[in-house]
């Protein structure tokens, strides 16, 4: 199977956008479901602008001058300067993302969870 990605990159380029769309629709819907979409943190309000870029066709839209809370990953930086451009790219447009940048925000946040259930229960959350 991965021998026939390798033949077709568009194809593979397409396999990775749906996965890390689907795991930032997954993951922002969680947050939202246990009242943490709202986070005024810079990595959570990156986290849900990357998922209204995905279920807006992978496109940003962000008008100038709109006001968006900090919305920053990794040196990565969310503005209205985006507007128009795509989340992820294809073969032929580079996007603002790569898979790995979806993976390590995922990644990060696995962490700021962990962390938030200790500060806020001590870890007897249950």
């Amino acid at each position: 199977l991965w021998e026939r990605f390798q033949d077709h990159p568009e194809a593979s380029s397409r396999v990775l956008r749906t996965a890390g769309a689907n795991a930032i629709l997954a993951v922002a819907a969680f947050f939202e479901q246990h009242g943490m979409g709202a986070s005024k943190t810079p990595e959570v309000q990156f986290l849900m602008r990357i998922r209204d870029a995905a279920v807006n066709a992978n496109l940003f839209e962000i008008e100038s001058g709109q006001y968006i809370p900090v919305a920053t990953f990794d040196g990565l930086a969310i503005s209205d300067k985006l507007n128009g451009a795509p989340l992820f790219g294809d073969e032929s447009t580079p996007g603002f993302l790569e898979f790995g940048d979806v993976a390590a925000l995922l990644a990060y946040l696995s962490t700021h969870l962990s962390g938030v259930q200790t500060m806020v229960s001590d870890g007897d959350a249950g």
